[in-house]
């Protein structure tokens, strides 16, 4: 039976540890059962076709970041499409596998305010709920920050910290 990799949820204590940091209203890549945002989108609403600064609706969410960790198959187009939110005016913060060598990942340094590396091992996501175990690739987050497109700051989190584990 073959796993779709795309289907894999954040890690719940990676999604509150940022939300106290980004204060998210809307969750732009969900499940009905796994949404991060009481505000969101499903793979059927299709949000890579709309417009993430005016199809959100309540101004309220403007003010407030916009949360995504994209099916990891093609990455590249939410990259493009939080760059364009950016522009609009909205925060977006991506959860994203740290793959350097490839070109969104370039685009997104080119044009975020921030690239958070996750340090000291991988992190687990979840499959229907359960934890999942061999996670072959490191994870980064990207901050795109409408007041601070292009002055990219490079920094490290440790997975520990992150997952609020106390060493």
């Amino acid at each position: 039976m073959s796993i779709d990799r795309d289907s894999y949820e954040t890690p719940p204590e990676v999604f509150e540890r940022l939300d106290r940091q980004f204060n998210f209203g809307f969750d732009v890549c969900a499940n009905d059962d796994t949404a991060k945002c009481l505000e969101y989108w499903t793979k059927k609403d299709d949000a890579l076709s709309k417009n993430w600064a005016k199809d959100i609706g309540d101004p309220l969410y403007w003010s407030r970041a916009i949360w995504c960790n994209p099916p990891y198959s093609d990455i590249g187009p939410w990259v493009d499409k939080a760059i364009e939110a950016q522009a609009n005016g909205v925060c977006t913060v991506m959860l994203v596998m740290a793959d350097t060598s490839v070109g969104w990942f370039d685009r997104g340094r080119e044009r975020c305010s921030e690239v958070i590396f996750i340090t000291g091992g991988r992190l687990s996501f979840y499959l229907n709920g359960v934890k999942q175990s061999g996670n072959n690739k490191g994870s980064l987050i990207f901050v795109f920050d409408p007041w601070k497109i292009g002055h990219c700051v490079t920094s490290y989190m440790d997975r520990s910290e992150l997952l609020g584990i106390k060493k």
